[in-house]
């Protein structure tokens, strides 16, 4: 199945770009973790009750290990990582958490798939998408899901 798109045109008054067209992905569905679950249920020797036990789980472990300043990596999957948006001080005395530090945010990475050289190829999670867009030129003849 492919990733469906729906076109927009930036009307932003004071952008070189305005009337210029884009592409914004249309999401299908929320899948939760039930759904992973099922699936992986699916197509492992585990029951689903065990998976969404440890998927469960799996916030609050890696919130705590975050909150540690550790770099999470799962397999196959990616990595998280701390990040923070900060205000400039003149100097290093003059900076302060609470005067400096703005925000904290999360920075994901999905994992890469490696080339048979060794360099780093397309990242694992967008590695076989397909784009269409929304309503035109579709098997179901432009009535997607």
């Amino acid at each position: 199945m492919a990733v469906f798109y729906t076109l927009y045109q930036n009307n932003r008054e004071g952008f070189a770009t305005k009337g210029k067209w884009y592409a914004r992905v249309r999401v299908n569905k929320v899948k939760t973790m039930k759904d992973i679950a099922r699936e992986i249920q699916d197509i492992a020797s585990v029951r689903k009750s065990d998976v969404m036990a440890v998927l469960t789980e799996l916030p609050d472990v890696m919130n705590k290990m975050l909150q540690e300043g550790h770099r999470v990596k799962l397999d196959g999957f990616g990595s998280f990582k701390v990040g923070i948006k900060t205000k400039p001080a003149d100097t290093v005395k003059d900076f302060t958490v609470t005067k400096n530090i703005k925000s904290s945010h999360i920075i994901f990475q999905p994992d890469r798939l490696y080339e048979a050289n060794g360099k780093k190829g397309t990242r694992f999670l967008a590695s076989t998408l397909e784009f269409s867009e929304w309503g035109r030129g579709n098997d179901d003849g432009g009535s997607n899901p």
